[in-house]
């Protein structure tokens, strides 16, 4: 049980009243106090679909690490194809293609996972968790190009 305005954890309070902002909840009206906080089911969903970024730049390091611990050297564009490295190279290499690919649909959807999240979360201060995945997702977008842009040479041979 959390208070509405300012996420307060509400169990076992002799008053029914939070200690931190000072609003009243009666905690037999589940409409006075949130059933969950940051650790409900909701959120830690959209903080995992907007993490797909991750996934796509750990596939497409350990593709360019696998290829230097293969070849002894880092991987050269236009000379070292991944594809007649190993089959593991080829292999990571093909997912993290595959993830860039998605990562299209990925740009588009974070900002509708998050509005979604938004709208779903009954508290008043849903707008601070918004605006935290948001800028999750942005920030992660960003490395996520940083990191395609320094691989792209090499995985897109």
């Amino acid at each position: 049980m959390n208070c509405l305005d300012c996420d307060y954890q509400l169990d076992g309070l002799e008053q029914a009243r939070c200690p931190e902002c000072g609003r009243a909840f009666d905690p037999d009206d589940e409409e006075t106090f949130a059933s969950y906080g940051r650790s409900s089911p909701l959120f830690w969903t959209a903080v995992v679909i907007l993490c797909f970024p991750v996934i796509a730049i750990g596939l497409m390091l350990a593709s360019w690490l696998a290829a230097w611990a293969t070849l002894g050297h880092p991987p050269r564009a236009w000379i070292d194809d991944p594809k007649e490295i190993s089959p593991l190279v080829t292999s990571l290499s093909g997912y993290a293609v595959d993830a860039c690919g998605w990562m299209g649909m990925y740009m588009l959807a974070a900002p509708v996972v998050a509005a979604g999240y938004w709208a779903i979360d009954k508290r008043r201060n849903r707008h601070r968790n918004m605006w935290w995945l948001l800028c999750l997702s942005g920030a992660l977008i960003v490395l996520f190009v940083v990191v395609a842009l320094w691989l792209n040479k090499w995985l897109m041979d």
